[in-house]
């Protein structure tokens, strides 16, 4: 671990890194890290648009379990590509950071959802998503 020992009266207190991926000395820190990031976007964009873990799963065409474990930020079993996908999928763009669409002025809520606008989602997946992404548990 690359930490500083600091003395804080009889105790030894180890000053972090900033990453503690690192600091538990993690070999795939930056993979972990870069997924907790897609995982931290995804879940904001749930909340801000008001959806209820079972609208985020039709949405998602994933299972509630999926996106309650997803919420919990449980990621042991999902890729970085997948969030990256699941994020499209509520309109977010992905680049090297998380960062909302370009010219998006608010993400859909909730009650504006149409069978439409699902459908829609649904058919700008790719063919391969179910096979991609319900790999996610």
């Amino acid at each position: 671990m690359n930490m500083e020992n600091i003395h804080s009266g009889n105790a030894a207190i180890d000053a972090g890194s900033g990453d503690v991926f690192t600091d538990l000395g993690f070999a795939n820190a930056d993979e972990r890290r870069r997924r907790l990031q897609l995982a931290m976007r995804l879940n904001q964009l749930i909340a801000d648009c008001d959806l209820t873990q079972a609208k985020a799963a039709a949405l998602l065409a994933i299972s509630q379990p999926q996106v309650s474990e997803l919420k919990h930020y449980k990621l042991g079993r999902v890729s970085s590509e997948q969030l990256t996908q699941l994020i499209a999928l509520l309109d977010g763009d992905v680049e090297k950071g998380v960062r909302p669409k370009a010219g998006r002025r608010a993400p859909p809520r909730s009650e504006n959802l149409s069978p439409e606008h699902l459908a829609a989602i649904r058919r700008a997946a790719p063919k391969a998503k179910g096979r991609i992404i319900s790999s996610l548990i």
